[in-house]
């Protein structure tokens, strides 16, 4: 090749290289954060006392308003104080006046409501019909910006199994109304979101899982509360992989089986935000003194100072136990996750190490559209345990949204890097090795993540983040002034 070959070469890599970053520094830009407000926390008292006007806009892309109710096939408040100049709807749409950008869903149903709203409403095509209409004009009314169904769960409890079907009538009826709206009144068009079940048997009776998300925007999956006090033994609620005590299907309640199942029925990525959690789910032990994972339990953990409900701490609870009640935590390798103990009580939870991992590996590792956090109010938003506010909300945008304040995107080399491409492969060396993660001898800064499913290992290969290595002590990246 002559010098001038050459020179075009150079500059072709150097602009293929520029336009890769270019397209790298984009994807990541357009990542999601929805971030949902959960209102009754108006309620509480200090640190955990939390208003719209706590919100950081910067942190989310988008805030879902939750609830409201329906009655009579219309959307109702769920709060006293929701409507008016002041009320909290007003309070939270006025954000976007310091994020242009933002935008606000208005989210229906919930756990708690469960099928009694819905039951008027998929009675027949009228009545979905009339339901649209009227979300139209209420969120028009309310200044939204879409809506975020969240009926937990078509066709059980006390749903008739012909409501998977009416349930798909009723989101195609809601996402082509919004679709005629927007044309009418040349408007931007109004968000559909799913909250989306994880579990097989909310799954095989809620959904026609190959047509649901073409109604959709995005699909909201609820990659938590995997298990909790109904069970019998302890288990962290939000995991990637299920733990080694799991078996049969009970392997299937992790985030990674979730997130294959909803892309094998179709669901394109940039479709799917993936769930990440705020709070912890607690226990009661049996006896304080076996405290470790699988230990028996009695039911729920006790309720915290300050959200007050049994089996839920929110994280500024969880790190306050850590640091002024003398609770001890601990690590679960395998699933490279956090659980907290003191006396008869347990909870399994995130912080900013886990839930790095798990925004890395799971979102940008599958290419998904982003995230969503239950909920914004349950994180340390103050900065009452010193970490400076919201600290797990900071940690997923720095891996998934990797911006400045300004807007800019940081340089590459300050962004978590996803897992090698081509490194998933079955794998003998760990069934000597056994599941989790494990150093890889080639470098310094590279590690294997072994797992088991259905009696077959699989290896995977991942780095660390440039200026880290990995810590075979702690089982995970670390400073380390010796790998370059």
């Amino acid at each position: 090749m002559d010098g001038g070959h050459i020179a075009h070469a150079i500059k072709w890599i150097a602009l293929t290289s520029s336009v890769f970053t270019l397209l790298f520094n984009l994807s990541q830009a357009q990542k999601k954060l929805f971030c949902y407000y959960g209102s009754e926390a108006q309620y509480r008292t200090y640190p955990g006392k939390f208003s719209p006007n706590n919100i950081d806009v910067t942190l989310c892309t988008h805030v879902i308003f939750a609830f409201a109710d329906i009655e009579n096939t219309r959307l109702v408040p769920q709060n006293w104080n929701d409507l008016g100049p002041t009320g909290l709807y007003a309070q939270v749409t006025h954000l976007k006046a310091r994020n242009p950008s933002l935008r606000v869903l208005l989210a229906v149903g919930g756990w708690v409501a469960g099928y009694r709203p819905f039951y008027d409403v998929v009675e027949s095509d009228t009545s979905m019909s009339d339901f649209a209409a009227n979300v139209i004009v209420y969120l028009r009314t309310a200044g939204m910006d879409g809506l975020d169904m969240d009926w937990e769960f078509p066709g059980v409890r006390g749903s008739p199994p012909e409501d998977k079907y009416q349930f798909t009538r009723l989101m195609q009826t809601l996402y082509t109304q919004f679709s005629d709206e927007a044309i009418r009144s040349k408007r931007e068009r109004l968000i559909l979101t799913l909250a989306s079940a994880v579990g097989i048997f909310f799954i095989d009776l809620g959904y026609e899982t190959t047509e649901i998300h073409k109604y959709v925007d995005y699909m909201l999956l609820m990659t938590y509360n995997f298990h909790g006090g109904w069970d019998n033994f302890t288990a962290h609620h939000s995991t990637i992989f299920p733990s080694q005590y799991d078996q049969g299907e009970d392997t299937w309640l992790c985030q990674n089986w979730a997130v294959n199942f909803w892309i094998s029925q179709g669901v394109p990525r940039s479709k799917i935000l993936l769930g990440l959690a705020t709070y912890g789910m607690s226990f009661t032990l049996e006896d304080a003194r076996d405290n470790g994972l699988n230990a028996p339990v009695l039911g729920n953990g006790a309720g915290g100072p300050y959200t007050q409900q049994e089996g839920i701490l929110a994280f500024y609870e969880i790190c306050e136990n850590l640091q002024r009640n003398g609770w001890t935590n601990y690590w679960i390798a395998d699933q490279q996750v956090p659980y907290a103990t003191r006396g008869d009580q347990w909870v399994g939870y995130d912080d900013v190490n886990s839930i790095r991992i798990k925004a890395d590996r799971m979102i940008n590792g599958y290419g998904l559209a982003g995230a969503f956090v239950w909920s914004v109010e349950l994180d340390d938003f103050n900065g009452h345990c010193g970490g400076g506010t919201y600290p797990l909300l900071r940690t997923i945008n720095d891996v998934i949204r990797p911006m400045d304040r300004s807007g800019r995107s940081l340089p590459v080399s300050q962004r978590v890097p996803p897992r090698l491409p081509g490194s998933v492969y079955p794998s003998t060396e760990c069934a000597s090795l056994g599941t989790g993660s494990h150093r890889d001898t080639r470098n310094c800064r590279w590690y294997k993540l072994c797992t088991l499913n259905r009696g077959e290992y699989k290896q995977e290969i991942y780095r660390c983040p440039e200026g880290l290595s990995y810590n075979s002590t702690i089982r995970q990246c670390d400073v380390s002034p010796f790998c370059v």
